[in-house]
């Protein structure tokens, strides 16, 4: 049966007003209300008197989130959700730095109709701004780990680097990735290569994991060049920030310094064409909004490579969104 215009009218406002939800999740995410919630119920006059903040706009706030299952309302009191529960920052796992970050991006999509009109994205990436501050920058690397946080393990369990000696991460953010896999490899060492104030994080999350015998780290731009003394570089969620020309520089300089038997892991979501595709599509129009990058599909990895003077060798599928895109050397460009 056809839906009747009625439906396809709710069904195109339920789309048009996705960014209230966002926008009132990045609040309450903000606030760390989930946190003051974790052992009982409580009125709105009483989150406000202890977070700070005005008691009436906190309670249109929850009021409307509990429409959408984040909150449970009984009178003026609000208590979490299991859904709700995922915003407490005191939880394994927990998406309160993931909402944050993610729901941070709103002017981007603001530009998009002029971005569509003439196909340039933005002039200025976003990182200019995230990475402006200590304490921005640790909410980024914060919302980047709690969203990523099942990337290492599936990857762990899909690709091999018991023949490897030396991983370098480059790009390294956090040092999670890394450290996940110097953890499952005891044998390896590791290089983690980050802009100069963002491996001063990353020395000290190797240092508490206890890796820094076997783990150092390296500042400087992958832009400009890139170290040598590793048999596996491996970039996670990093070619796809960048434009094709870009991309190609940074793989030119990773190739610069790859051994003749090394190899060059691109970790991405891949775009594989299929009908009523998701997450990869949705993903690939966030990246061109927010910086002009790109998910790409199995061909234009290929593409890049060529370019870079390097050759795909084969792509491995892990559990979640993303596959390990293997290059090796090709004909020097």
């Amino acid at each position: 049966m056809e839906q009747n215009q009625l439906e396809l009218e709710n069904q195109l406002f339920n789309m048009m007003w996705g960014h209230y939800v966002s926008g009132s999740l990045r609040t309450i995410a903000d606030l760390a209300v989930a946190d003051y919630l974790k052992e009982s119920a409580r009125t709105a006059d009483e989150l406000a008197n202890e977070i700070g903040c005005h008691a009436r706009s906190l309670y249109r706030v929850m009021r409307a989130l509990a429409t959408v299952g984040i909150f449970e309302q009984q009178g003026d009191k609000f208590s979490l959700t299991p859904l709700g529960n995922l915003l407490r920052s005191d939880i394994p796992r927990s998406q309160r730095a993931t909402v944050i970050e993610m729901c941070s991006y709103f002017e981007a999509w603001e530009k998009l109709t002029e971005i569509v009109k003439t196909g340039n994205p933005p002039k200025e990436s976003s990182y200019n701004y995230v990475l402006a501050s200590e304490e921005k920058a640790k909410l980024f690397y914060d919302g980047m780990d709690s969203f990523y946080y099942d990337n290492p393990a599936p990857m762990l369990g899909s690709y091999d680097f018991s023949d490897a000696e030396t991983v370098m991460d480059v790009g390294g953010g956090s040092g999670s990735q890394l450290i996940a896999v110097l953890k499952h490899y005891p044998h390896l060492k590791g290089i983690l290569f980050d802009l100069p104030d963002t491996v001063k994080r990353s020395k000290a999350n190797i240092e508490a994991a206890g890796l820094a015998n076997r783990c150092f780290v390296a500042g400087g731009s992958f832009l400009d060049a890139v170290p040598s003394g590793a048999d596996i570089y491996m970039m996670r969620h990093v070619i796809h920030d960048w434009d094709d020309s870009k991309s190609v520089e940074i793989l030119k300089n990773v190739r610069a310094v790859l051994p003749d038997h090394g190899r060059v892991l691109v970790i991405e979501t891949l775009v594989s064409g299929r009908e009523k595709e998701s997450f990869a599509v949705w993903f690939d129009l966030a990246m061109f909004a927010i910086d002009g990058g790109a998910e790409r599909t199995r061909e234009e990895y290929a593409e890049l490579f060529e370019k870079a003077g390097l050759k795909l060798n084969r792509v491995v599928p892990t559990k979640v969104e993303v596959s390990v895109v293997e290059a090796v050397k090709g004909r020097s460009n």
